[in-house]
């Protein structure tokens, strides 16, 4: 076997390591919204893959400047956790740190094209679980206070959150993309719909802040708009 050969094998093996990493990662993120012990699952294949794709090609983690306090908190959380009465309950209570890693995972992965599509999943699931959150409250009688819609998850503060999300994403996509923008406005309403029939005031107010400040940083003046929007808000 020449050098050549080896090259193009070594290169192949690259290629397809990459491409299955990108594919686990494109089914966290569309199960994100449907299942929380399904995105778990697909959330470690995505890293053992993302970390095969590293040694496999001698790459170093990068990581973008956001992940650094997300690293400090987490540090400082490991200290709490030694410095606890039960160090041992206090690690199993402190395993969410570990979501940090989805952060260098997808900054690896999701890029240049890849980062659109994943947006597009997300809220394309995010569309599907709006409609299903509008049919509980409209058919289902997930109506009153005590049964409040949920969507496609356990809870309705969960379901709430996730809606949230999504409307922050769908938004940016919105003001920022040049292209691929009607299908973000198509579903924006449904998911500020299904979010407005959860009750969840806490989602409410951060729906809103996150909308206002991707308002600011495209157009300061386009603050202008959101008495109109408050006033349609109430009137419905």
């Amino acid at each position: 076997m020449n050098g050549s050969t080896i090259i193009s094998t070594k290169s192949r093996t690259s290629s397809v390591l990459d491409n299955l990493a990108t594919w686990s990662l494109l089914a966290f993120v569309a199960s994100l919204q449907l299942s929380i012990a399904l995105s778990a699952f697909l959330l470690t294949l995505t890293i053992g893959l993302w970390v095969t794709v590293l040694i496999n090609q001698r790459e170093s983690p990068k990581v973008p400047m956001v992940f650094w306090p997300l690293f400090i908190y987490a540090l400082v959380t490991m200290v709490s956790v030694i410095a606890s009465i039960n160090p041992a309950a206090s690690l199993r209570d402190s395993k969410e740190v570990l979501l940090f890693m989805v952060v260098p995972v997808v900054y690896r992965l999701a890029h240049g094209r890849r980062a659109s599509t994943a947006a597009n999943i997300i809220i394309t699931i995010g569309a599907c679980t709006a409609v299903l959150g509008i049919v509980q409250y409209g058919i289902l009688e997930y109506d009153n206070l005590g049964q409040r819609p949920q969507g496609s998850m356990g809870h309705y503060m969960t379901y709430s959150g996730l809606l949230m999300l999504v409307i922050g994403l769908a938004t940016a996509k919105l003001l920022f993309e040049k292209q691929e923008r009607i299908w973000s406005a198509l579903v924006l309403p449904a998911l500020i719909v299904a979010l407005t029939l959860t009750f969840t005031r806490s989602a409410w107010v951060g729906a809103c802040a996150g909308i206002s400040l991707l308002l600011v940083l495209k157009d300061f003046r386009l603050l202008a708009a959101l008495p109109v929007l408050a006033a349609i808000f109430i009137v419905l």
